[in-house]
């Protein structure tokens, strides 16, 4: 019992005193429990690519030669307003086709480099009367087109305009009606050429009448056929200064944005001809800047900008979207290399211009020195190339710091 009482008082001791030996520790200990531990050494993987400056940027989907026009204004009317045959969206449009109708007149799209300008009849030549003869031979009514508007021109519109639904207006024979507008008197019959032989005789008959084209009629639109993009309804108020009407454009898609026109904050601007990326989701295509259309210079003082439009080779892919949709377009500012080992920056013990090592974990977890050469570092990454071949490979680990 003694025996008992004994060992328990030793054991109790032994226990206390290293409770205290616990509780007080020396400064020296203390220092050591609250140091940091030994840092471990980090590695980062090996990959391979092109290390360049590409930057991107948002742009939408539209249609290719997307344009909007405005409907010319009805001669003498109050207002013009569009009263039936509506555009219809989705539609297809070519050169001599009624696009609308507006105050009860038909007005017909015509393809031209530059917007109509006169009422166009008899008499009158020129570039406008050559286009609208071109789209007058495309439709099979005339057969060639010389700039110059005739009785043949004449019986031409007159049929056009009877095929689309109207009556084509009429004017007197070297000048306008009496009362200087045109006049529905129906088309000129085959025989206008008999007329004309008396009007040169002196006769008193009444002067012929020919079908002529009021500039009200027409539209001139850059690029045909084309599809309609956006179109006004009945009852629509057309022809308004500074108003858009109609939207055309080809059914080819093209991307649309606007990035920075000049070398400004680190880039080097677009320019036309220049190869971008269009990225939607994972579909991915190989474009050309074809426009680019410089902005005002903004008051802020921000860089100036361009509107862009990129298009690419339909032969060579498409994307499966729709106009309206937004992608990414990537522009390449700088190629620092070409395909190459690409490892952080940190990874790289400079040894001189263009040179440098990089410490490589081996499988049995030692490390190696591989002296390598810097083709460029862009954006803490740096491209490499190992002295020897095969002394390091894509996947394989680097240490950094």
């Amino acid at each position: 019992m003694l025996v008992a009482a004994a060992l328990l008082a030793v054991a109790t001791l032994l226990a206390a005193t290293w409770g205290l030996a616990a509780v007080v520790q020396s400064p020296a200990q203390r220092e050591a429990n609250a140091a940091a531990p030994a840092p471990q050494p980090v590695f980062a993987e090996v990959t391979s690519g092109v290390l360049a400056d590409q930057r991107s940027y948002s742009g939408t989907l539209v249609y290719r030669d997307e344009t909007g026009y405005a409907m010319p204004a009805s001669v003498g009317a109050v207002r013009s307003v569009v009263t039936a045959r509506p555009p219809a969206v989705g539609g297809e449009v070519d050169s001599g086709d009624v696009l609308t109708e507006v105050n009860t007149r038909p007005v017909f799209a015509v393809e031209s480099p530059f917007d109509f300008f006169r009422d166009i009849g008899v008499g009158n030549e020129g570039a406008d009367v050559l286009v609208l003869q071109e789209a007058l031979v495309d439709r099979g009514y005339l057969a060639a087109a010389d700039g110059q508007f005739g009785s043949q021109t004449a019986r031409a519109v007159a049929r056009w305009y009877q095929d689309a639904g109207y009556q084509a207006p009429t004017r007197q024979r070297g000048g306008e009606s009496a009362s200087g507008s045109s006049s529905a008197t129906g088309s000129p019959d085959e025989g206008s050429d008999a007329e004309d032989s008396n009007a040169e005789a002196g006769s008193q008959a009444e002067p012929a009448s020919d079908a002529f084209v009021p500039v009200g009629e027409l539209l001139a639109i850059s690029t045909l056929p084309a599809t309609v993009i956006a179109a006004p309804a009945i009852g629509t108020h057309v022809g308004e200064d500074g108003a858009n009407d109609v939207t055309l454009g080809t059914s080819t898609l093209v991307v649309r944005a606007e990035v920075p026109s000049t070398p400004e904050a680190g880039t080097e601007g677009v320019a036309l001809g220049d190869p971008v990326t269009v990225v939607y989701g994972s579909e991915v295509l190989e474009a050309v800047v074809t426009t680019s259309e410089s902005q005002p210079q903004a008051d802020d003082g921000a860089p100036t900008m361009s509107v862009i439009t990129a298009a690419w080779d339909t032969n060579a892919g498409d994307l499966d979207a729709d106009r309206g949709e937004t992608v990414t377009i990537q522009v390449l500012n700088a190629l620092i290399s070409d395909k190459s080992l690409i490892v952080p920056t940190a990874a790289v013990v400079s040894r001189g211009e263009g040179r440098g090592v990089v410490v490589r974990r081996q499988a049995d977890g030692t490390l190696v020195e591989v002296p390598v050469a810097v083709a460029g570092t862009f954006r803490g990454m740096t491209a490499i190339a190992p002295d020897v071949a095969n002394r390091l490979a894509e996947g394989d680990e680097v240490r950094v710091g």
